[in-house]
C-alpha cells in the first residue's frame, strides 16, 4: 500500500492518440502494481466532446478502479494563464484531500505551472513535472502562428521552464539528451531529474506473425514491400520531405506499396495525389490502439524524418517505439534524441543525415532494397519487439516512477 495521495494533472488533449499510451496506459500501470492515482485532473479542449476518441478515452479512464476523474474545460490562451490558475484553485479547494503526504504528478508545462504557482512557495506538497518535449523551441521553430506570435509564444515557455526548474520537487524528461540539457543550462541537480521515455504498452504494440499475414491479406498487399507512416502531418513530421521520398521509391520500384496511419486522412491522399502516386498503391487509414499495432505490422520499413534542431536532439518519438515493438525497421534521420544512437547500435534500420537531400533519399532506398531477406524475417521482427520492451515498456519505468513517488512522500 502506498503512504500518500497521487493527484495527476493531464494535459494531453483526449482527441489524440497519444493520450492511449502516455496517460491511459500509465495509470493502468500504477493501478495494476497497487499504487494507483487518487484523481486525475484531466484539461480538455474544443475538440474533446463528440469524437469517437474522446468518449472512448472517457469511458477507459472511468474503469480505472480508484481513480476518481474531474475535466477542467481549458481556458483560452488569450487570456493568459491566470483564468486557469483560477480554476485549478478553485478544484483543489473542493476535492480536500485528507492526506497528510500529497503528490501532484503534472504532465506538461502548463499544467505543472499552473499547478507551480497555485500551491506557491510555502507548500508542503509535493510537485514532479514531466517534460515531454523542449516547448520553447518547439513554439519558436513549429508553431503555425506568424513569427511575431511565435516569438512571443516562445519567451512564454521559456519563462514557464525556468519557473518549473526552480521550484518543482522533480523533473521527467524522455531522452538523456534532455537531461543533459538542463543540467548544463539550469546548473540542475541531476538526481532531479528522472529519465523516462516516451513508452508504449508492450501488451498491444507486440509482434504477431499471425496479425502480420492476417492484415496484408486484408489489404490485398500479397508480397509487396511497404513503406509506413504513422503519425500526424504536423510541420516537424517534415511531410513535404516525407512524400518526396515515397515519390522517388515509387520511381524506383513500382510494386511498392505506402501504408499511411494518421487522423489527417483527407490532407494525406491529397499528398498522395500530388507526389503522382497511383490510389491502388496506397492506404490511408485512421486506427488506434490494437488495429494499429495490427496495421503496423503489415509494414517492412516505419519511417521517422526530422530535423537536427533542439526539439529533435532531445525528443523521444513515441512512433518509434511502437515501430520496434511491432516488428518494423525503421528509417530515421540522425540526431533525434536517443533513438539515433539505438538504431546504429542494435542495427535497427537505416540512418539518413540530411532529409533534404533528394540524392542521399535514393542511396538510402538503394540500400534498403539490397537488404538481406533476414532482415525482414520473423526471427529479425521478434528480436525488435524485445528491444523495443527492453528500451520502451511501461513495465520496465513505473518501478522507477514509483521509486521517486516513495522518495518524496518520505522528505
Amino acid at each position: 500500500m502506498k503512504d500518500y495521495q497521487l493527484i495527476f494533472i493531464n494535459g494531453t488533449p483526449l482527441s489524440v492518440s497519444l493520450f492511449d499510451s502516455h496517460i491511459i496506459t500509465y495509470l493502468k500501470k500504477l493501478q495494476e502494481a497497487g499504487k494507483g492515482a487518487d484523481f486525475l485532473i484531466s484539461l480538455t479542449e474544443d475538440a474533446d466532446v463528440e469524437s469517437e476518441s474522446c468518449r472512448r478515452h472517457k469511458k477507459m479512464l472511468q474503469e480505472i478502479p480508484g481513480l476518481s476523474v474531474i475535466f477542467l474545460k481549458q481556458t483560452s490562451a488569450t487570456g493568459g494563464f491566470r483564468p486557469l490558475e483560477q480554476i485549478l484553485s478553485s478544484t483543489l479547494s473542493h476535492m480536500n484531500p485528507t492526506h497528510p503526504r500529497i503528490i501532484f504528478h503534472a504532465n506538461s508545462y502548463l499544467t505543472g505551472y499552473a499547478l507551480l504557482r497555485v500551491l506557491g512557495l510555502a507548500r508542503k506538497q509535493k510537485v514532479i513535472v514531466d517534460f515531454k518535449g523542449i516547448l520553447p523551441q518547439e513554439c519558436l521553430y513549429y508553431d503555425p502562428m506568424t513569427l511575431p506570435m511565435r516569438v512571443l509564444r516562445y519567451f512564454l515557455a521559456l519563462h514557464m521552464q525556468r519557473y518549473i526548474c526552480a521550484r518543482t520537487d522533480a523533473l521527467t524528461v524522455v531522452s538523456q539528451a534532455f537531461k543533459s540539457h538542463l543540467i548544463t543550462h539550469y546548473n540542475l541537480n541531476p538526481d532531479r531529474i528522472y529519465m523516462v521515455p516516451s513508452c508504449l504498452d508492450a501488451g498491444i504494440f507486440r509482434y504477431d506473425p499471425e496479425n502480420r499475414r492476417r492484415t496484408r491479406e486484408k489489404l490485398g498487399l500479397s508480397d509487396a514491400p511497404v513503406i509506413l507512416y504513422s503519425g500526424s502531418l504536423w510541420k516537424w513530421q517534415l511531410p513535404e520531405r516525407m512524400f518526396a521520398l515515397f515519390k522517388i521509391a515509387h520511381q524506383k520500384k513500382k510494386d511498392i506499396r505506402f501504408l499511411f496511419l494518421t487522423n489527417e486522412t483527407e490532407k494525406a491522399r491529397q499528398y498522395f495525389t500530388d507526389s503522382g502516386i497511383p490510389v491502388d498503391q496506397f492506404h490511408v487509414l485512421c486506427a488506434m490502439g490494437a488495429e494499429m499495432a495490427d496495421y503496423l505490422m503489415a509494414g517492412d520499413v516505419g519511417l521517422l524524418l526530422r530535423k537536427q534542431d533542439l526539439v529533435n536532439q532531445v525528443a523521444s518519438p513515441t512512433k518509434f517505439a511502437e515501430y520496434l515493438g511491432c516488428g518494423l525497421p525503421v528509417l530515421c534521420t540522425e540526431g533525434i534524441g536517443d533513438i539515433s544512437s539505438l538504431v546504429r547500435r542494435e542495427n535497427l534500420g537505416w540512418l539518413m543525415k540530411n532529409p533534404f537531400s533528394s540524392q542521399e533519399m535514393e542511396k538510402i532506398l538503394d540500400q534498403i532494397q539490397k537488404t538481406p531477406r533476414e532482415f525482414l524475417s520473423d526471427g529479425e521482427r521478434s528480436r525488435r519487439f524485445q528491444i523495443a520492451t527492453r528500451e520502451f515498456s511501461w513495465n520496465n519505468y513505473i518501478p522507477r516512477i514509483l521509486e521517486l513517488y516513495e522518495k518524496l512522500s518520505r522528505t
